[in-house]
């Protein structure tokens, strides 16, 4: 699925602590590597635009041949309705982002 212009995909699945119908996990490959990607699909007015949703974590994982630059980010979403921006990374809990480390 495009979101915007840009090819972020729906994972379609969840740890067991984000399995809540208002968190989403979504990946990126980026070819241009992570570090000349847009910025765009990374700012919360890009989110609450398309999805009416808050970013509320990422994790860059590198690519493993050097010979190129496709990056994969692993970003997860929190519908509006439910998020809880004045705490740091959203509602997301340490306890989550472990589980999301051992999930990928």
């Amino acid at each position: 699925m495009a979101l915007g212009n840009y090819t972020l995909r729906d994972f379609g699945a969840l740890p067991q602590s984000l399995s809540k119908s208002w968190h989403k996990v979504w990946l990126w490959q980026v070819e241009t590597g992570a570090f000349e990607c847009p910025l765009e699909p990374l700012t919360q007015e890009f989110w609450r635009e398309h999805l009416n949703a808050s970013l509320i974590y990422g994790i860059l994982l590198p690519t493993l041949d050097s010979r190129t630059s496709d990056d994969m980010l692993v970003l997860v979403s929190e519908r509006i309705e439910k998020s809880h921006i004045a705490k740091p990374f959203g509602s997301i809990t340490t306890a989550q982002r472990y589980e999301i480390y051992k999930f990928i």
